[in-house]
């Protein structure tokens, strides 16, 4: 899933998830996005769901649900193959320990229904569930919600610095 150089600078970048809600990494296409969140889930000290969003409907909300309801049977067996928004809150909020979900390629499935199901989300869970976003297009989140703290990492924490490119090579 991610090979390349490992970059302990834009892990402790990553490592911010743990501190808020959201983490929303946002970038053009080849950029690294999946790459760095593969590089930091891999060494994560939480749990860390992944689901790789894609457009199988014509309705992007349910394609996330279903999506998230594959991502979260490892840990919840008996969730249905598509739950509704409660049976997903429900089986985040019953969680005690951190966990991470990554919905990577969010473009695909951005739309306002999706911002307001995922801050909905958040806002029922307790803060030991961090959602971290890998895009091509900001998420259409409020993040300014001081209710769900956040942080943006840009291009300019994803571009290779001088000392990462000899090690590259």
């Amino acid at each position: 899933m991610c090979n390349g150089l490992v970059r302990e600078r834009l892990n402790a970048v990553l490592d911010r998830v743990l501190d808020v809600q959201v983490c929303a990494v946002v970038a053009p296409p080849g950029w690294g996005k999946t790459t760095a969140l593969g590089h930091w889930a891999r060494r994560a000290s939480v749990d860390v769901l992944w689901w790789r969003a894609d457009r199988l409907t014509d309705d992007p909300l349910r394609d996330t649900l279903t999506g998230l309801s594959a991502a979260l049977r490892p840990c919840v067996p008996r969730l249905p193959l598509t739950a509704a928004v409660d049976d997903l809150i429900v089986a985040l909020h019953a969680r005690t320990d951190p966990l991470v979900v990554v919905i990577d390629g969010f473009e695909q499935i951005a739309s306002g229904r999706v911002g307001a199901f995922l801050e909905r989300l958040l806002m029922a869970t307790s803060a030991h569930v961090h959602l971290a976003i890998g895009s091509r297009v900001p998420p259409p989140l409020n993040l300014a919600r001081s209710e769900l703290a956040s942080s943006v990492v840009g291009p300019s924490q994803l571009r290779f610095r001088s000392s990462e490119i000899a090690d590259l090579f």
